[in-house]
């Protein structure tokens, strides 16, 4: 009995390490995907703003 305790206490601290792990990459994937998509919209915005297309506050002098 004891044996199986110890067992299922371990297995239930594997599994706890292990969500905790997923939360982790999780938090980091989604900080990724973040910062992906902003440096692709600062790209889009700026290459409007450097080819003319949309007007900006240095071009009006």
């Amino acid at each position: 009995m004891k044996r199986m305790a110890m067992v299922h206490r371990k297995a239930e601290e594997l599994r706890a390490t292990a969500r905790e792990q997923h939360f982790e990459q999780s938090q980091k994937a989604i900080e990724q995907a973040q910062k992906v998509i902003m440096n692709q919209n600062n790209t889009i915005v700026s290459g409007h703003n450097s080819c003319g297309c949309f007007p900006s506050n240095n071009n009006h002098h």
